[in-house]
């Protein structure tokens, strides 16, 4: 793997920090290229978040909301094309349009009104080391100094080291960052939608916290890539051993993972193809 040309993304941090092997395989392209990854559909919560980010972006270039939200929609129809993996809270292709135009209605009437942006979706790379870079798009920075970031997750979860990344590369483009906020949009079921009101929520997170613990997962992953190079280059046949595999996170399984039961990582398979053994007294 050549190691000087190694691109670390931001967004993926957290996924670098739940399962080390599943993020090199779906992020390094010399990898992939060796060990072709499981071919996945595309999750319909991600692709409703993006089209809600999408929608919020031309807001703030001067696109007025209905706008926004055709053009949304006209993304999201494109992106399932060739398939989507569909959940309980967003059954159907109907319903995440819906979903998409109520977030989008609720980021409209809820957040934009008090925000006064500096930075919207702009691309930063940073050089964290010779040979590698820190690269991402932040949603914003406000004029106080705050990075602000959407999210439409049916349940809050932490994104402290995909945050942490947005930070230090702002930093290092000299931009301040005082505060970190998520601005919690939660995608709700069809049911949720005609019997409660939308659902908004800010949720802060501490600035150093974020930054060191982004910083710790960038450093491991940097070390992973060199003893894996180091192990291809010592012709070893568990190479893969250099990243951690999380048997344990969430998405570990066929439905989630490009490297689930592949040549790359079995540890999460091996237990679905186990048998199980009793006794009779």
């Amino acid at each position: 793997m050549n190691m000087a040309t190694i691109t670390i993304r931001a967004s993926s941090l957290d996924d670098a920090a739940d399962c080390p092997r599943r993020h090199a395989l779906r992020m390094f392209r010399d990898i992939q290229a060796k060990h072709s990854p499981r071919p996945l559909r595309p999750a319909i919560g991600g692709l409703v978040g993006t089209g809600v980010h999408a929608a919020a972006y031309l807001m703030w270039e001067g696109e007025n909301l209905d706008t926004a939200k055709r053009a949304a929609i006209g993304g999201l129809e494109s992106a399932v094309i060739n398939g989507v993996t569909l959940d309980i809270i967003t059954p159907s292709i109907a319903v995440a349009k819906l979903q998409l135009i109520r977030c989008t209605n609720t980021y409209a009437s809820r957040v934009m009104p008090r925000l006064e942006p500096i930075l919207v979706e702009q691309h930063l790379e940073a050089t964290i080391q010779p040979g590698v870079v820190l690269s991402g798009h932040p949603d914003m920075v406000t004029a106080d100094h705050v990075l602000r970031d959407i999210k439409d997750e049916i349940r809050s979860r932490p994104h402290i080291n995909q945050l942490g990344g947005y930070a230090l590369l702002l930093r290092s483009h000299g931009h301040r960052v005082d505060r970190i906020v998520i601005d919690h949009i939660k995608r709700q079921s069809e049911r949720a939608m005609r019997t409660k009101p939308p659902y908004y929520a800010e949720m802060e997170y501490p600035v150093a916290l974020c930054e060191t613990s982004a910083h710790d997962v960038v450093t491991r992953t940097v070390r992973s890539l060199a003893e894996y190079s180091q192990r291809e280059l010592d012709k070893d046949p568990r190479a893969y051993l250099a990243f951690r595999a999380n048997p344990s996170s969430v998405l570990c399984s066929e439905k989630y993972c490009p490297a689930w039961g592949t040549r790359w990582c079995q540890e999460g398979s091996a237990a679905h193809s186990s048998k199980s053994v009793s006794s009779e007294s």
